[in-house]
């Protein structure tokens, strides 16, 4: 008798973990096909520095998120330490949620570009990356001065940067664009 019980117990153990598994996964399941409200959005841009958590609160408190418990699980189950990475994200119309995230992971960012001529100043070049708001700067800093290290020592930065269609993530410094552009030479 004692025998058919803990039989019993085990039957009804297995199956409410069973039941509960399932749940489980429906939980899981219901962002793989919902379609997030992005009518008020066509970009979203994850800062340097921002955490997964910071991220994920965002995104919820813009209502592009129905729940960080939920999209941590699917992090998590993608990788043990996830990261996104920064940059300008396109958020299309019939973006689901599970997309959002695999497109946050995966890095695929919207690339500005900007296009260097020959024959450009050196101080055309620095006024017309100004202009773009494409690039972060420092008022303070004299940039027109500024020579970059290199392996050729310039007398004058004239010439200095390579003529040439930049693509870079949103966020870029000027500075750095600026050794891209002197490498580049």
């Amino acid at each position: 008798m004692n025998y058919l019980k803990k039989k019993f117990i085990f039957k009804i153990f297995a199956l409410s973990l069973s039941i509960f598994f399932l749940l489980f996964l429906s939980f899981l399941n219901f962002s793989l096909n919902k379609n997030i409200d992005s009518k008020n959005f066509d970009t979203y841009t994850i800062k340097s520095g921002d955490s997964i958590s910071k991220t994920l609160s965002q995104l919820k408190s813009l209502d592009l998120l129905n729940s960080t418990f939920r999209a941590k699980i699917i992090l998590y189950l993608f990788d043990i330490n996830p990261a996104f990475i920064n940059g300008k994200y396109y958020i299309d119309e019939y973006e689901t949620e599970y997309t959002m995230i695999l497109k946050f992971l995966n890095g695929k960012i919207i690339q500005d570009t900007i296009i260097i001529y020959e024959g450009l100043t050196y101080k055309k070049i620095i006024d017309t990356l100004i202009n773009s708001k494409l690039v972060k700067y420092s008022k303070n800093e004299n940039y027109y001065k500024k020579i970059f290290p290199s392996r050729i020592k310039y007398l004058s930065p004239e010439g200095s940067c390579f003529p040439d269609t930049y693509k870079f993530s949103s966020g870029i410094t000027l500075d750095s664009f600026l050794e891209r552009c002197v490498k580049n030479m």
